[in-house]
């Protein structure tokens, strides 16, 4: 079968440097690299607030269908309660008046495929399943209904819980693909819907973007004997007790070698105010929001990355970046989550879950001049161009099987 034209539903694509706009954005990329390329319906700038990076004409590449933003949308988000649930419903309109709007206007898609995080317009694969006979892929990249599932963020609760729970089920239901980044959140959604088959799901896991890395040059340091830690994206957010615990290790690790740390991303005050209580003030410095290319050149100059996770059963997206840069890895997180078993795989990689153990980890890493995650690493399988060959082959299939219903 020939490269199915998508017509590709996400809320965030670039310019947005949300973690998921990189997803998409790539997968858009992908597709018109392999001479198919997609339709995009995504929202409209002003839904991003500051949150938008250097990949500012991304959208000129493509058919960009996108939903108008209003202040309603802010309002009742930060109502929040059951208005949260009637903000996802009038989002969820304003999408499918896109997808409508991308049709009327000549798309011809093979399929629809819509990219979470967020999941709201998730239920309208279903709508237009019924009414146009499209088929569709759910990409969740995290996991929707969360109830039952141990995430660090607090599960949700009262009427949204069961919004959730319904949505997801309508969605999943109808849909030709269910896309997960891990193989644990894909075991959970083939327990949760035992009735779908098991060549419905497919496993693509996130993955750093092989042409932009290869073109990437180390930031230079003011003083080259500090020893550089790094953090990209959130931290403080999925764990408070790791910041002051890498806040402390840090501290006694500074005590015998200049040290620095760089956290690229929104600011935390959380993890601002652990260095603060350690006297540690001169060697944090929060470096905001970035281009992806320039958060990997400052990547690329340290000496250790360091992570948490939000759950056992996801994968930070970060760590494929980690893996690419192939430097050594400090990772907050459980031996037996997703996270701690990939890092096992690696020998320059560090899983800790107290200020001593990262203490000590630092320090060997420093004594033993620890360069690299593994000195031996191919990480071509972690780049995300190599996992999307991989969800092509899924969406052919996916396809060949809907067309042989048909028939």
């Amino acid at each position: 079968m020939a490269t199915p034209r998508l017509l590709i539903v996400c809320h965030c694509f670039a310019p947005s440097t949300a973690t998921g706009a990189r997803r998409s954005t790539r997968l858009a990329r992908f597709m018109a690299a392999r001479g198919s390329p997609p339709v995009v319906v995504t929202a409209a700038l002003p839904f991003y607030g500051e949150a938008v990076g250097g990949d500012a004409r991304a959208r000129d590449d493509f058919e960009v269908h996108e939903v108008p933003y209003s202040s309603l949308y802010a309002a009742l988000e930060k109502a929040g309660g059951a208005a949260r649930t009637l903000k996802s419903v009038l989002l969820g309109l304003a999408y499918r008046r896109a997808i409508e709007c991308a049709l009327r206007a000549g798309a011809a898609p093979d399929l629809l495929y819509f990219c979470g995080n967020p999941f709201w317009y998730f239920p309208l694969g279903r709508y237009f399943r019924a009414r146009c006979g499209l088929p569709y892929a759910l990409d969740f990249a995290d996991l929707f209904y969360m109830k039952g599932v141990p995430y660090r963020m607090a599960h949700r609760g009262g009427l949204r819980q069961y919004f959730d729970r319904a949505a997801e089920a309508v969605a999943a239901g109808g849909a030709g693909l269910l896309v997960h980044t891990t193989e644990r959140q894909t075991a959970i959604y083939r327990r949760r819907y035992p009735a779908k088959d098991a060549d419905e799901f497919a496993t693509i896991r996130w993955g750093y973007d092989a042409e932009v890395l290869a073109s990437v040059e180390p930031a230079a340091k003011e003083r080259a004997d500090v020893f550089r830690l790094a953090i990209f994206g959130k931290f403080a957010t999925y764990g408070a007790g790791d910041a002051r615990a890498l806040a402390q290790a840090v501290g006694a690790f500074h005590a015998r070698r200049r040290a620095e740390v760089l956290h690229l991303g929104e600011a935390e005050a959380e993890l601002e105010a652990a260095f603060r209580r350690e006297g540690l003030s001169g060697c944090f410095k929060q470096m905001g929001m970035r281009p992806y290319r320039q958060g990997l050149a400052v990547l690329a100059s340290a000496d250790c990355l360091v992570l948490n996770a939000i759950s056992d059963v996801s994968l930070p997206a970060k760590l494929y970046d980690y893996i690419g840069l192939n430097k050594p890895v400090l990772g907050f997180v459980a031996p037996d989550s997703a996270a701690g078993r990939l890092l096992d795989e690696f020998p320059g990689a560090y899983i800790v879950g107290t200020a001593r153990e990262a203490q000590d980890a630092l320090h060997r890493i420093a004594q033993d001049r620890i360069r690299c995650l593994d000195p031996e690493l191919d990480a071509a399988e972690f780049s995300q161009q190599y996992q999307f060959e991989g969800l092509l082959d899924a969406l052919i299939a996916a396809m060949d099987k809907e067309s042989g219903r048909r028939g």
